[in-house]
């Protein structure tokens, strides 16, 4: 075989080998951004789904606040009238008292 055939042979399979590597390389970091792209899908999926939570707290911690607002004013209007009652029961108990 012609040396110089032989040398552009060798040549050839250098580049081959080189880009053997080369696709190796590029394999090896494609895996990794697809891990780090799960990683990252996994975390966002987290955080939408903490966020939704929470917004769902907050629509729930408002209407809570509204009842126990509403449920405040029905206690501080029982009073009242207890106080009422218990100002009649007091005058009524002196009056039958001898």
């Amino acid at each position: 075989m012609n040396r110089l055939v032989a040398k552009q042979f060798d040549q050839i399979d250098a580049a081959i080998s080189d880009v053997r590597e080369l696709m190796a390389e590029v394999r090896e970091a494609m895996q990794k951004q697809q891990e780090t792209r799960d990683e990252l899908l996994m975390e966002n999926w987290g955080s939408k789904k903490e966020l939704a939570t929470l917004h769902r707290m907050a629509r729930d911690y408002e209407r809570l606040e509204s009842e126990n607002t509403k449920l405040r004013g029905m206690l501080d209007d029982f009073r009242d009238r207890l106080g009422r009652v218990l100002a009649c029961t007091k005058a009524l108990r002196g009056e039958f008292q001898p």
